[in-house]
């Protein structure tokens, strides 16, 4: 997409490993699930078997927090993208700001990139690997001239 203008919003709805302990006793913390992999157990505190919510963040290019939603542990990564994103770029609308959408392969659904364009938001999301992309890599490779 090359270099943004000024006035244009790079936002990404990401998730970049976010497992938040949670503490005491409260039944709406989740689910009690398995972290992985073993690294981040020992950096973010938590062990195995243990209650962990999973945040969904936005970000702007700045790298500030715009927006966020607490979810519990058990959620797909994109859950509840329409209650966190749709409403920032309806406020950066009506700033007259260009809005650009960046997010990884949790987020490669129709219903977002329909979403996207009813709003006429430019958009780059990393699509899910899948065996087809591999072998399509594979055989560029083969191809290349050295």
């Amino acid at each position: 997409m090359g270099e943004l203008r000024p006035g244009m919003r790079d936002y990404q709805a990401v998730r970049k490993f976010s497992v938040v302990p949670a503490h005491g006793q409260r039944s709406s913390r989740g689910c009690r699930g398995r972290l992985l992999p073993p690294v981040v157990e020992e950096e973010s505190g938590c062990h195995f078997e243990s209650t962990c919510y999973h945040p969904l963040l936005l970000f702007n290019r700045e790298g500030d927090c715009l927006a966020a939603k607490l979810r519990p542990g058990n959620v797909h990564s994109a859950d509840d993208w329409e209650e966190v994103l749709l409403p920032e770029i309806e406020r950066q609308h009506k700033r007259d700001k260009e809005v650009v959408v960046r997010a990884d392969a949790a987020f490669a659904k129709p219903e977002i990139y329909e979403a996207l364009e009813e709003r006429s938001v430019n958009y780059a999301i990393r699509i899910p690997a899948n065996d087809n992309l591999e072998n399509f890599k594979g055989q560029e490779q083969s191809e290349a001239v050295g």
